[in-house]
């Protein structure tokens, strides 16, 4: 696929953003082989983190990293960064998702605008960067631990990512302070001057933890799609049906990224309705110059 400059071109910039586990694969990420490590079913890893979060009123994100940390001890198995990073190698994503950045990063130039991809998930971002579709991304958002110079063990969180201040990420794309220490991000900065409108983002995400990602972006004129495991049956509709009626998505399809899909139909209609706006907005500026150059 050729490159495309999308500042000498001064195309318009349509930001999608994706959460991780459910969404781009199938379950969570440490569901496939890092959980079984540490002779535990996920049911039984997951069971023990609600136990810990709920007894000790604690952020269930900063729960399951510290449950990691604890269980890999006591079974004496190595966690480094890179240890990590080869857990990424048994993850399984969702039909379609290795070709879709190519196809709808094509799709948008022919359209005349420009897509950046950016994952905001409270998963494990050393087991989401050594993926091969990393490079999709401009950026990756994710939990992500900090280790000791020594020995490169995990000590405690890092970047700890949860449904609430998954928001955050959002104002940061917006606004272009991508940085996740960068202080510019409370700034007031007029809605003309930041990089990405909300009206060219779009959320794609498959859960109540998404709600809150969905509601912002959704309430500042962007778009959001729920997405549900195909193979799931009943149970995934009924998530998405709930997500529907509550009116938290636009629209809610099965986690299928091919190109025959409802979710490529649905985002290149969206993105087409981008392309028309910022084009309707262009001429409109136009002629508002020339009648005043005129008069």
């Amino acid at each position: 696929m050729k490159e495309h400059n999308a500042n000498k071109e001064k195309r318009p910039i349509v930001a999608i953003c994706y959460d991780f586990d459910k969404t781009l694969s199938p379950t969570d990420m440490q569901n496939y082989s890092l959980i079984p490590s540490f002779g535990m079913t996920p049911d039984e890893f997951w069971k023990e983190a609600t136990k810990m979060t709920d007894e000790n009123n604690m952020d269930g994100i900063l729960a399951y990293m510290y449950l990691v940390i604890k269980k890999a001890k006591e079974k004496d198995i190595r966690i480094s960064r890179n240890d990590l990073k080869s857990e990424s190698s048994k993850i399984k994503l969702f039909s379609g998702v290795n070709d879709w950045f190519d196809s709808i990063n094509e799709y948008a130039y022919e359209i005349g605008i420009t897509v950046e991809h950016y994952i905001i998930s409270s998963g494990m971002k050393e087991m989401i960067e050594d993926l091969p579709i990393a490079k999709k991304f401009k950026k990756i958002y994710a939990s992500e631990f900090l280790y000791d110079k020594q020995y490169g063990f995990p000590v405690w969180a890092k970047q700890v990512v949860n449904p609430s201040n998954k928001t955050q990420y959002l104002f940061r794309i917006n606004k272009g302070c991508l940085d996740e220490n960068d202080m510019k991000l409370n700034e007031s900065i007029k809605s003309e001057d930041r990089r990405i409108p909300f009206s060219n983002i779009l959320y794609i995400g498959d859960s109540m933890t998404d709600i809150p990602c969905m509601a912002v972006t959704k309430r500042y004129g962007g778009f959001s799609i729920g997405v549900y495991n195909p193979e799931s049956g009943e149970e995934g509709k009924k998530n998405a049906r709930k997500l529907i009626n509550d009116s938290r998505v636009d629209y809610c399809v099965p986690a299928d990224y091919k190109k025959t899909s409802k979710l490529y139909k649905i985002t290149t209609i969206i993105l087409k309705s981008i392309a028309v706006s910022n084009e309707l907005t262009k001429i409109s500026i136009n002629q508002k110059e020339s009648f005043n150059e005129k008069h």
